[in-house]
């Protein structure tokens, strides 16, 4: 198929472009996961996914440091050389920050061994030194490219990093976590390589100086002072669960919430992380000519009316939805994707909408939240795990996540001069349009309730989604 045909049919506007360019090339990638989840929910155990969810939370967790944030940066310069020292500043700490993990990593091999029960996890921890400096490197390049709207090239580099994954992880299996571990690793290495070879052809980052990154380090001095914080929080607030549940429970009990939490955060990636990138890179322009207030109400209007619905369905089947697809022995996660589908509603609403702080430069309000939504997530998680229950931790933890990001949504809305009773009237109208398209399995639920007659249900109830996410989309484009 002809690139300039492919070309023809996306969408005029610079914003829907670029989230139809991004979103695609995820979409693609998530769909290649989800068609090999199955396949890896039978040749890996609970135990092992585990691990592997104890590994990447850890590697998040110093990724959200790597650049001390500076990266959120790069988009913001009119001048290409501002922002090509940006970069520059950002690969700099980015290894420094490699070398201090190593030594973390090397002083608490012991304790990650012994209060994680990870001791299989432990040998191979040599791995996340590299994988942080693959990571770090993948961010900065994705968002230098962002910058010069050459959204097709992030997704190609995501494409490539999942085809890499997949392949090693489904045909090493016998090599059981290291086989994970390390499609992990050199899917980030493929991604990283193909950015490069992108970025060369057609944006090469130019004019570096130790003067120009020094200049760069005070004029974005407000990003490490209360964005590196701040992100570490929010990070830690989405991958401590991981690590504590490991930690409280079993690693077996973090590979559960680690697929439960995969499955919903997957609507997040293909659409939500494209509209927040690409937010990103619109938001400064768009405050400027003082339009930011009408994309915003625009973008939660649609991103809500999306999402209502599958997370209604998601309420009513996960359960039975998990055990048919991924195992039975999987039937625990979608009780714990039950019980986090209203999570999942308010972080695909809100969180595209958390690269706003940056762009308003609000890094020291975005401070308070973040410390505010990770203290919540850890108090009920540690209340969970006082009560030796892990669905009563995952329900306490949903939540404190649904309150947060509510408090933020008004907080955001404030900000940009909208209404909160424009955004009260979008989420009445997306949940009444949600328990329509939901209606097959609200009557199967009421009148039939048989084992046999809730796959129709759910089936009618995708025909109905579908038809409505279509609708949408023909809006937008």
């Amino acid at each position: 198929m002809p690139i300039a045909w492919i070309r023809t049919i996306l969408p005029s506007t610079p914003f829907a472009r670029g989230v139809s360019l991004l979103a695609g090339g995820t979409a693609g990638s998530q769909a290649l996961l989800m068609l090999a989840a199955p396949l890896l929910t039978r040749l890996y155990t609970p135990d092992l996914f585990g691990l592997l969810a104890v590994y990447t939370s850890l590697l998040g967790m110093f990724l959200s440091v790597s650049t001390l944030c500076y990266e959120e940066a790069i988009v913001l310069p009119e001048c290409d050389r501002d922002a090509a020292n940006i970069a520059a500043l950002c690969m700099s700490i980015t290894v420094i920050v490699v070398v201090l993990c190593s030594v973390v990593l090397h002083s608490a091999n012991q304790f990650i061994a012994r209060e994680l029960d990870a001791g299989r996890l432990v040998r191979y921890l040599w791995l996340l030194p590299l994988g942080l400096l693959l990571a770090g490197f993948t961010q900065i390049m994705s968002l230098w490219a962002m910058r010069h709207k050459q959204f097709s090239l992030v997704a190609q580099s995501r494409m490539v990093q999942t085809v890499i994954t997949l392949t090693l992880q489904l045909g090493a299996y016998r090599l059981a976590v290291l086989a994970l571990l390390l499609g992990h690793t050199l899917g980030q290495a493929a991604s990283l390589l193909t950015l490069n070879s992108g970025i060369r052809r057609r944006s090469r980052i130019r004019g570096i100086s130790l003067s120009g990154m020094r200049q760069a380090a005070w004029r974005y001095r407000n990003f490490p002072y209360f964005s590196t914080l701040s992100n570490l929080l929010d990070t830690g607030g989405r991958e401590l669960p991981t690590i504590l549940f490991a930690m409280l429970f079993s690693p077996g009990a973090a590979g559960l919430y680690a697929l439960a939490n995969r499955v919903l955060a997957m609507p997040m990636t293909v659409l939500g992380s494209a509209i927040a990138h690409v937010l990103l890179a619109n938001a400064p322009q768009a405050h400027r000519d003082g339009e930011l207030g009408s994309m915003v109400a625009i973008v939660y209007g649609r991103l809500s009316h999306i999402a209502m619905p599958a997370v209604l369905a998601l309420m009513m089947v996960a359960p039975d939805l998990f055990a048919l697809v991924f195992g039975q022995e999987w039937r625990e996660a979608g009780l714990l994707a039950q019980c986090m589908a209203p999570w999942l509603y308010m972080r695909f609403v809100a969180s595209p909408l958390s690269t706003l702080i940056p762009a308003l430069e609000k890094q020291r309000e975005g401070l308070v939240f973040y410390a505010a939504v990770f203290a919540l997530r850890i108090i009920a998680i540690v209340i969970g795990g006082l009560s030796n229950s892990l669905t009563m931790a995952v329900v306490l933890l949903s939540l404190a996540s649904v309150l947060s990001w509510g408090a933020y949504l008004i907080w955001i809305t404030g900000q940009i001069g909208n209404s909160i009773r424009n955004l009260a009237w979008t989420s009445l109208s997306s949940l009444g349009w949600g328990l329509l398209c939901i209606a097959p399995l609200i009557a199967n639920k009421l009148y039939l309730n048989h084992d046999g007659t809730w796959m129709v249900a759910l089936l009618m109830t995708g025909l109905l989604i579908s038809l409505r996410i279509y609708y949408l989309l023909r809006q937008i484009y």
